[in-house]
């Protein structure tokens, strides 16, 4: 467990040394903490048993085959400087097709039905509440939460970008229509392995239509977005990064509820 302050107040502490630390516990939804031990001030007498040094490796030929046989620094180097350009290309589709889609909504002319805004909601609901307890949060916390005024008061925080992302999932469905945009159903088959395999390693359930259908749309909204990248403008520039949309509704919740 990660205990704010621990690390600070063991600053230049020596092997043999005793030292009184004063900490912070975590949020009980962040750890499997009992609810009145989140967030309180503690103080810990902490014996350090051990200093020890890390330090790097020299970075050559023969740390390159460590990794792998064979493999030389030169070649390392290209991979890791291959790896780190693919994710930031990965990164900047992502931010890409955020943009994009946000254009389709802005000229998305639909009305979203109120029934499946409340369908939706009650759904993402459900799942935060399940991942509260996922995390640690005590029942009688949850309980707490899963109110009518508390799923009101949700609803509203996730209004917003429930009509969001049903405008967008209609309009990249009605331009793969009309386009012809279609996914290879092998690839499907191919990641729906992929996933049913990994959820079977963790030991975890695996529901092969819910699995197949979000792949299928997620695959068809990059095909379209990709088609749309080619035909439009796009100008890159760096901005600071903002808080996720889940990360915003569960903050405000807790507010709320608490």
């Amino acid at each position: 467990m990660f205990m704010p302050g621990m690390v600070e107040g063991l600053l230049g502490a020596k092997a043999g040394e005793t030292k009184e630390v004063r900490v912070t516990f975590p949020q009980a939804r962040s750890q499997n903490l009992p609810a009145e031990l989140a967030g309180a001030p503690a103080l810990f007498e902490v014996e350090v048993l051990d200093v020890k040094l890390r330090g790097l490796p020299e970075l050559n030929d023969a740390f390159a085959g460590s990794i792998r046989e064979g493999l030389t620094y030169a070649e390392l180097l290209e991979e890791v400087k291959g790896a780190v350009s693919g994710e930031n290309d990965k990164k900047n589709e992502e931010t890409r097709n955020k943009v994009l889609e946000e254009e389709l909504v802005k000229i998305a002319d639909v009305e979203i039905p109120e029934t499946l805004i409340m369908e939706q909601a009650r759904e993402k609901y459900a799942n935060m509440m399940s991942e509260f307890r996922a995390q640690g949060t005590p029942d009688e916390e949850i309980k707490k939460m899963i109110t009518k005024e508390g799923f009101e008061k949700y609803k509203k925080i996730a209004t917003p970008n429930i009509v969001k992302v049903l405008k967008s999932s209609l309009a990249v469905n009605d331009i793969a229509n009309k386009e012809g945009i279609k996914v290879d159903k092998l690839d499907v088959e191919d990641q729906v392995a992929l996933i049913k395999a990994q959820a079977e390693q963790k030991g975890e359930d695996f529901d092969d239509k819910t699995a197949r259908d979000q792949i299928e749309c997620q695959m068809q909204r990059d095909l379209v977005l990709n088609w749309l990248a080619e035909r439009v403008e796009i100008e890159f520039v760096d901005v600071a990064p903002e808080p996720s949309v889940d990360e915003l509704e569960t903050a405000e919740l807790s507010v709320d509820v608490n």
